[in-house]
């Protein structure tokens, strides 16, 4: 029955019960049935988050080596939640789960192997779990010196090394993994938190952390799409948090399905450059942009599905190039430095 109704039958009445002339019943039934819907939330991926690895020596904020707990704690929660904002995974924090105490002790030693992490998915019932390795979390004040002058620069600088693995649990295999190393100045560091303590300096350095991992994860298993295209002006399918105005990016198309010749295994897709995109403006889910380096109309060719947005493109003019530096060294001088005699 549940099967001609495609659902449970919550209630029923009947209507009104006829004979046939072979002797056959006939009723007619009011019936309420129950359908099952399920949301596009259970239909998303899950992850769990396990605390990274770091060790004290990792750390050094203006100098100090002390807030180990701090960046494992800020670093989680920060990763959890850029994830959880893409609106592609569902996320499982499982830093205090008490039953699972022994195996995340085994985890903050670093003595577990992938198989591990892919029986500790098993447990959590995630898709992924991800595992992260902090070698490099520093702050500090850099000083510049100028030859042509007696003039030095201080500058507020912000330096971090992380290794990441995205582990599929029922293969052990790692399906995505990477590192973000970077330097950020004082600017940078304040968008994500502040930076007038030690605490406040650790936050910032993580949040960031979180930041860029879940967007390179998000890319990895969902590259952003070019949805729509009016001449050389794009509309792509994703918003504040994974791109910025002024960021520019290398457009790719995709091509036939790439098979492992002796596993049969998908590889993904062949992937051809085609141009660049500068995003000119966000909103919370959507980016819009301008298409450059094409030599035509960018919707002469645009089709759905088929152009991605890769890894952030260089500058390629010169003269705009410079420009930005200018108005980087600028901003630094006003913001983050300050001059004195040598």
């Amino acid at each position: 029955m549940e099967q001609e109704t495609h659902g449970a039958i919550k209630s029923y009445s009947i209507l009104s019960v006829n004979q046939g002339k072979r002797g056959t019943w006939h009723a007619r039934v009011r019936a309420t049935i129950a359908k099952l819907v399920t949301p596009k939330e259970a239909l998303r991926r899950s992850i769990a988050v396990l605390p990274p690895k770091i060790s004290s020596e990792a750390i050094s904020i203006d100098g100090s080596h002390s807030g180990r707990r701090q960046a494992q704690t800020f670093t989680t929660q920060a990763i959890v939640s850029s994830l959880a904002g893409t609106q592609k995974f569902t996320v499982l924090d499982r830093e205090h789960t008490r039953s699972l105490n022994a195996e995340l002790s085994t985890i903050r030693t670093g003595q577990a192997s992938i198989s591990d992490y892919a029986l500790l998915g098993k447990r959590l019932f995630a898709d992924y779990v991800l595992v992260t390795r902090i070698d490099r979390l520093h702050y500090r004040v850099a000083v510049t010196h100028f030859i042509d002058t007696s003039r030095t620069l201080s500058t507020r600088v912000g330096g971090i090394t992380v290794f990441y693995e995205l582990i599929d649990p029922v293969t052990a295999q790692v399906v995505a993994s990477g590192t973000v190393r970077t330097r950020l100045n004082a600017a940078q560091m304040e968008k994500y938190g502040s930076l007038r303590t030690n605490r406040g300096r650790i936050q910032a350095l993580s949040s960031y952390i979180g930041e860029r991992i879940a967007n390179a994860i998000s890319s990895d298993l969902f590259p952003i799409m070019v949805v729509d295209a009016t001449g050389n002006h794009v509309v792509i399918a994703e918003g504040t948090g994974a791109l910025h105005a002024g960021e520019r990016y290398q457009v790719f198309e995709y091509g036939s399905a790439i098979k492992d010749p002796y596993t049969g295994e998908n590889l993904g897709r062949e992937e051809t450059a085609c141009c660049v995109v500068t995003i000119s403006r966000t909103t919370p889910n959507l980016a819009y942009g301008v298409v450059s380096g094409l030599g035509r109309s960018f919707q002469e060719i645009f089709r759905p599905d088929t152009f991605i947005l890769r890894n952030e493109a260089p500058e390629s003019n010169p003269k705009a190039a410079k420009a930005r530096n200018s108005a980087i060294e600028r901003m630094i001088k006003k913001q983050n430095s300050v001059f004195g005699s040598t």
